[in-house]
């Protein structure tokens, strides 16, 4: 569950979530809290982003519980064409003490962050990451969106691991 609230320039917002987990057939469970704020200059197509995720107690597994992989990110959105974007964010996780960047790229095909409907192709690589292959520094992704409904999916391969997919519907109120 999330909620975000522009309020003039800025804009803040969180989310609480569920999260379960299987490893050898022992099913964890836990919750966390992210954190975000935002901040946009009518004068230069710039935005500045600074978030804090998966704050909460970890997963528990029977009586063992596991931290989350808790961050601290900043980033910078740049839109030199009306309807292109660039994108670079830093991400610092706590617990292990590394770093990582990524940088992207969004292509409006029609459409733009205001319109009912739309129509975007996403791109990106990360890198710093300590295990980092070649194959999962790749990723990409789409979103549409129809009467203010947003369906987001997103890939990544992971290398030896197989990916990860994530699919996100938005409806703003």
């Amino acid at each position: 569950m999330a909620l975000a609230k522009r309020c003039g320039a800025y804009s803040f917002g969180g989310t609480v979530k569920y999260i379960e987990s299987s490893i050898a057939g022992i099913k964890g469970s836990g919750y966390a809290v992210d954190l975000g704020l935002k901040r946009g200059f009518k004068s230069v197509p710039v935005t500045f982003g600074l978030s804090v995720q998966n704050l909460g107690p970890g997963i528990k597994y029977l009586s063992q519980r596991e931290k989350l992989p808790a961050s601290v990110s900043a980033g910078i959105m740049f839109m030199p064409l009306q309807g292109f974007t660039l994108n670079l964010d830093a991400k610092n996780y706590v617990y292990d003490r590394t770093t990582t960047f990524s940088l992207g790229t969004e292509y409006a095909l029609f459409g733009g962050p205001e319109s009912a409907t739309a129509l975007s192709l996403r791109g990106g690589m990360n890198a710093g990451g300590a295990s980092q292959s070649a194959a999962g520094a790749f990723t990409a992704g789409a979103g549409v969106r129809l009467l203010n409904l947003d369906l987001d999916y997103a890939m990544s391969p992971q290398g030896n691991l197989g990916g990860t997919q994530r699919i996100t519907l938005k409806k703003k109120f």
